[in-house]
């Protein structure tokens, strides 16, 4: 339920900014999954945003 609510408040915030939304919403996904070992995968998941916007620069 309070995923929902701040799933659209990201949705919501983020209007224009693709993304951000993205990267919010899989963070958020990833925080809800319950993982208490998620160092290198949290690690993979912020280098893939950081990696997509230097491509774009």
């Amino acid at each position: 339920m309070a995923s929902n609510k701040i799933g659209k408040a990201i949705k919501q915030g983020c209007k224009g900014d693709k993304k951000m939304e993205g990267f919010l919403l899989d963070l958020l996904d990833f925080h809800m999954s319950g993982k208490s070992w998620w160092k290198e995968d949290y690690k993979k998941l912020m280098k893939k945003y950081v990696e997509e916007e230097d491509d774009e620069n």
